[in-house]
């Protein structure tokens, strides 16, 4: 009987660790579909493309940061779905982010989040959804331009962001509403580490 047991509950472990892993396959392969125009683009630098499908590149190689600050411009495009391709590219970006492309980084993501917040927060939504810890990423991006500015002096740049992205999401429905309030509670763990190196008046 004991080993019947162990062996279902090898059984349902497999289950759903193979499930999940399935779930986060299918993902990406509609990501890869509803952006294959972007990734076909033969203009599109091999650099960037490797991001978006996970490949191995680093941060030194070959013109690699004159190609990434150059794609951060993409985020203030006037085309929805130029914007989100190189959205998903730059929080893919954010682990390997250092030096002045980690500034880059931090004040181009923060102005695309809060110029197009509802966007945003929709790309955590529906069959093609990022995952939390792609939440989490955005939540380092958006912090380090607060980190940078904080450290300039202006003590009210977390308060004033907190404050534009309740004011924007008014009009927001209750899915849209879970996923703001997540990121927003990531944000304040991080500021609440930030706040230990700055003494504000």
């Amino acid at each position: 009987m004991k080993r019947i047991i162990i062996i279902l509950s090898l059984c349902l472990f497999l289950l759903t660790t193979y499930g999940t892993l399935s779930a986060q396959s299918k993902a990406d392969i509609r990501l890869q579909k509803r952006f294959e125009k972007q990734l076909n683009d033969p203009h599109l630098p091999d650099l960037l493309k490797r991001i978006f499908l996970d490949q191995e590149w680093r941060l030194g190689e070959s013109n690699s940061e004159s190609i990434l600050l150059s794609m951060l411009d993409s985020l203030s495009s006037t085309n929805t779905e130029t914007r989100l391709f190189y959205m998903i590219i730059a929080e893919k970006s954010e682990k390997h982010a250092d030096g002045s492309y980690a500034e880059g980084l931090g004040y181009a993501g923060k102005e695309y989040v809060d110029a197009h917040l509802e966007e945003f927060v929709k790309c955590f939504l529906g069959r093609t959804a990022l995952d939390s810890n792609q939440l989490a990423a955005w939540s380092n991006i958006v912090m380090g331009e607060v980190q940078i500015r904080s450290s300039s002096g202006d003590s009210t740049v977390f308060e004033k962001t907190i404050s534009l992205y309740k004011k924007n999401s008014i009009n927001f429905n209750k899915k849209e509403r879970e996923v703001l309030d997540k990121f927003i509670s990531i944000m304040k763990k991080e500021w609440e580490i930030v706040k230990v190196f700055y003494v504000f008046k």
